[in-house]
């Protein structure tokens, strides 16, 4: 079975597929992607993020280029600190991207950098506030959420939360006025905390002591896999992102951990499990809908739901389409030595995968009508 590709470079044949488990070239689940389209990343790639209003990808070095819909290059720009290694935080007037000492607003139109401040070690979310004026949460290692106005950089708020000693930058969203900031510790697999950002108070605080997924955020839940427990099994947990109660909590297949990844959109939430598998849950009711078949054991994988499919990269090496409504595995792939996934992202309709090899990157986006299999 022979790969359709848009050729960039040294990425000219970047998927070989290989039909299904149980499946064969011939069968209508085995197809080949061909890709919307692709073009030249960052020199040494690092992350990718996406919106309705294009693409930003970043490289470890500052390199930032900002894509239109179409893959056609809007502007690139340079962002001093180095080490960038977070995803940026998209607004529709800005970029924010935090580095290894600096967090840095550009011009989301021109990329002309707007304000920075120094904020060493952390990740940073962006959107609006209770008053609907836009703002910058950054989540720092001493443990302390900074509130900054979007259009200034000025700080407008700052909360500290108590005890915590992130053993890493920690994980950082903004839901109106909550602050919600996840990490891990040395004794401890994860801490959440939802912070009142406005008011200046600990609006909940969670301690989760088995091996857990990075959480999701998603209508209103905070919602996150576990392992580890006396039964064996693996859970996914649901909580009010308001009050910290758990809404639901359900057995799934498999084993999670720290570097595994889930995403939501719509009614769904999946989580990848260190099997290769990925597991779909309802998100209101926490119905565990279907969990796929097992394509490549991975102890990292990040999962991203884009149109009616759910595309998996197990070990940065490889990439997974799934369904979104039956969990079939439809076609898997493997790229070419050395070239590894560094980021990727999902749209409603389309999603998007930073690839490289440590010299050269390109970013892709595959749409509905290029995962569909080919017709014989």
């Amino acid at each position: 079975m022979s790969a359709r590709v848009v050729a960039v470079g040294f990425l000219a044949a970047i998927l070989p597929l290989a039909a299904p488990a149980g499946s064969s070239a011939g069968d209508a689940g085995a197809g080949a992607w061909k890709g919307t389209w692709s073009t030249p990343g960052p020199t040494l790639a690092s992350v990718l993020a996406a919106d309705a209003g294009g693409t930003v990808a970043v490289g470890y070095d500052g390199d930032v280029r900002a894509l239109d819909a179409s893959g056609a290059l809007r502007w690139r720009a340079h962002v001093d600190g180095g080490d960038v290694g977070n995803e940026p935080a998209l607004l529709d007037a800005l970029v924010v991207v935090a580095s290894a000492d600096r967090i840095s607003a550009l011009d989301r139109s021109t990329g002309a950098l707007q304000w920075e401040r120094r904020a060493p070690e952390s990740r940073v979310a962006a959107g609006a506030l209770s008053d609907g004026t836009d703002a910058v949460l950054v989540a720092t290692r001493r443990g302390e959420l900074i509130v900054l106005d979007a259009s200034s950089g000025t700080r407008r708020a700052r909360a500290w939360i108590p005890g915590a000693a992130p053993s890493g930058a920690p994980y950082v969203w903004l839901e109106g006025a909550l602050g919600i900031m996840a990490w891990s510790t040395p004794g401890s697999c994860c801490e959440i905390a939802a912070i009142d950002v406005e008011r200046d108070r600990l609006a909940w605080h969670a301690s989760i002591t088995h091996r857990s997924t990075v959480p999701v955020i998603h209508r209103g839940r905070l919602i996150v896999g576990t392992s580890g427990h006396r039964t064996g099994s693996a859970r996914v947990t649901a909580y009010d992102v308001a009050t910290g109660a758990v809404q639901w909590r359900t057995q799934v297949p498999g084993r999670f951990g720290t570097r595994l990844w889930g995403d939501a959109a719509g009614d769904d939430v999946v989580f990848a499990n260190d099997a290769g598998s990925v597991v779909s849950l309802d998100v209101s009711r926490g119905t565990l809908r279907w969990a796929s078949e097992a394509v490549e054991p991975s102890g990292e994988a990040h999962p991203k739901l884009a149109g009616d499919r759910v595309f998996l990269t197990p070990r940065n090496v490889g990439a997974v389409e799934i369904d979104r409504r039956t969990g079939a595995v439809i076609q898997s792939g493997r790229f070419e030595p050395d070239v590894y996934v560094h980021s990727s992202a999902g749209l409603a309709d389309q999603f998007e995968v930073l690839v490289g090899n440590g010299i050269e990157s390109a970013i892709w986006a595959f749409g509905p009508a290029d995962a569909a299999p080919e017709s014989s």
